[in-house]
């Protein structure tokens, strides 16, 4: 259940993230750029890209480091420890609303109801059919007050649940079948790749695909840096 097929991923990055990159004549040796990334189905441009050596024929030492969420990768490029990084666009936008100097460089990811990478889950066994059936539960994100936490909040609105009416917590998305398997949480929205596997080891099924609620289709993942590194490297 990829996000998009990895001919078109690469296809995306050599055409677009790279070309308003690419330097305007030879270098003696690639530029080193650190990104910050996770290993996920939607995150992965960063990986094709050093892969297939795009990024080097471009000019760029891509240097990756894989971290948990996108909150840690913004704090990341705040602090000076990476140069750009991808997030979803919630945590991105929420950082700019509030003035924090950071800049969106261009899309990274677009979500599809066609080929959803995410899903809303629930125990193998949960007794749960409906939205209605998740009030008074707890429900686990990847980071609270993202883009996962925005589209569950939106499913279960268009689902005539109150968000009140649910508690959110945060853990990390390889805990979460697990987590489910216990009753320590009664839903949680898992990613790809860990999405298959907590479904196909009986940990989880799948229960919704909430974020079809916002749209069909829109960009979900962007690549983002902080003003003063790109005023420095334009």
């Amino acid at each position: 259940m990829s996000t998009i097929a990895r001919s078109s991923a690469l296809a995306l990055l050599a055409g677009g993230v790279l070309a308003a990159t690419r330097p305007a004549g030879a270098q003696a040796a690639p530029a080193p750029v650190r990104i910050g990334t996770m290993s996920l189905d939607p995150f992965g441009e960063t990986y094709f890209g050093v892969d297939q050596g795009i990024y080097h024929s471009n000019g760029i030492d891509a240097q990756l480091s894989t971290l948990p969420n996108g909150s840690t990768i913004v704090q990341s490029v705040l602090g000076g420890d990476l140069d750009v990084g991808l997030a979803n666009i919630v945590t991105v936008a929420a950082a700019v609303a509030k003035n924090i100097p950071l800049v969106m460089i261009a899309p990274a990811a677009l979500y599809s109801a066609k080929h959803s990478y995410s899903r809303l889950c629930v125990a193998k066994n949960a007794p749960f059919k409906t939205a209605k059936d998740l009030e008074g539960s707890i429900i686990a994100v990847s980071t609270l007050n993202d883009f996962n936490q925005l589209g569950v909040a939106a499913w279960l609105e268009h689902n005539g649940v109150a968000v009140s009416k649910v508690k959110f917590v945060e853990l990390k998305f390889p805990e979460m079948g697990a987590a489910l398997q216990r009753g320590t949480v009664q839903a949680a929205t898992i990613a790809e790749p860990t999405l298959s596997t907590a479904v196909s080891s009986g940990q989880a099924r799948l229960f919704a695909d909430v974020y079809g609620v916002i749209a069909p289709e829109f960009a979900n993942i962007v690549w983002f840096t902080s003003k003063s590194w790109l005023q420095k490297n334009p």
